[in-house]
């Protein structure tokens, strides 16, 4: 069976231009005669054969082919992705499984959200992260970096990723150095605007900065999260759900040192020999609907959790959407190296 974008090695010139025709994306990966991806070519370096006197029916592709190429396997972080084709400037890059066999490939435009969303989002990246000591003090802590890429860059190429188009950062702390990786959001799939606050306004009151309410929910984001949640889920649930705001939630899971002792009176009514205690925690990610952001005080300090009793308090719809798969929260330098030590899908 025929792989897409693929073509054997000992095609002609012909097959290999009609496979690049076919795949739209200007490249075919070339397999041996055991199916293995051992090169590429591009459309570019099939004209150079043809101005060089082959023909479309010449089998040159061994000569024209560049064997020392990009490729991934299939447990890559797609933040990884996305940053290996930035800095190497190309828009397909193959997935290699471990018998050498093409698995499938990732495509710039689909990645980056080729059909755009009505939805803005926020990311609170303002915070001094004092409880990381020194490491902060000349690095704002969303641009420490898990995988080489930092923090805030994989949340604004995840979010661009499901075709969130405009993207805005609360900036305070060392904004200068956010604000001089961003830009205005070319090469990273969206537009970037920044809140800056004059103050610290916590986790919530950056929104008050908002230039206007939007028509939209909005996706609000801490700017120190290591996560991978379906933005196009979160905001399906939020809206069949008919909440006015949605946070997403997971179980957390805290093991007791001791076994436990059941005690009615005098009496043991049973044991439990170190057990889980199972509760539901924030995650820090939110979908806002425009007339929950009408509610934040202009230019104070504050929580987004007060937004979230404020809803209550006007027995306004709050969801839980619950998310599954990797997640840190980079509060502290043990949560940096979690991050840092471990595969976040």
């Amino acid at each position: 069976m025929k792989q897409p974008m693929c073509v054997g090695l000992e095609g002609t010139l012909f097959d290999c231009l009609k496979t690049i025709n076919e795949g739209g994306q200007g490249i075919a990966f070339i397999l041996d005669s055991d199916r293995k991806v051992v090169g590429c070519v591009t459309d570019g370096d099939i004209r150079r054969a043809l101005i060089d006197s082959a023909d479309l029916e010449s089998t040159v592709i061994p000569k024209i082919m560049k064997s020392n190429f990009i490729s991934v396997s299939p447990q890559v972080d797609k933040n990884e992705v996305l940053n290996l084709m930035r800095l190497h400037s190309i828009q397909v890059i193959p997935v290699i499984d471990e018998n050498g066999e093409m698995a499938g490939s990732f495509q710039w435009n689909s990645m980056i959200g080729s059909e755009k969303k009505e939805n803005w989002a926020v990311i609170m990246a303002g915070g001094k992260g004092s409880r990381l000591g020194s490491i902060t003090a000349t690095t704002p802590k969303p641009m420490l970096t898990v995988g080489g890429t930092p923090i805030l860059e994989r949340l604004v190429t995840h979010l661009a990723s499901y075709g969130i188009g405009k993207i805005f950062l609360a900036v305070n702390h060392l904004s200068e150095v956010i604000e001089t990786h961003f830009g205005d959001g070319d090469g990273f799939g969206c537009d970037i605007h920044y809140l800056r606050e004059d103050k610290p306004l916590g986790t919530g009151g950056a929104l008050s900065l908002l230039p206007e309410i939007p028509e939209h929910d909005v996706v609000v984001m801490n700017g120190d999260l290591v996560t991978q949640i379906d933005i196009a889920d979160f905001l399906e649930f939020h809206v069949a759900k008919k909440c006015d705001l949605t946070m997403a939630v997971r179980y957390h899971f805290t093991e007791v040192s001791y076994g436990v002792v059941d005690v009615r009176g005098d009496l043991v009514e049973g044991l439990s020999e170190k057990p889980q205690i199972k509760q539901v925690i924030n995650c820090g990610m939110y979908v806002l609907s425009p007339e929950v952001l009408q509610l934040v005080p202009k230019g104070e300090s504050t929580p987004i959790t007060w937004l979230v009793e404020q809803c209550l308090e006007r027995d306004r719809v709050v969801g839980a959407y619950p998310t599954e798969g990797k997640w840190i929260d980079i509060g502290n330098p043990s949560q940096l190296r979690k991050a840092r030590n471990q595969d976040i899908d």
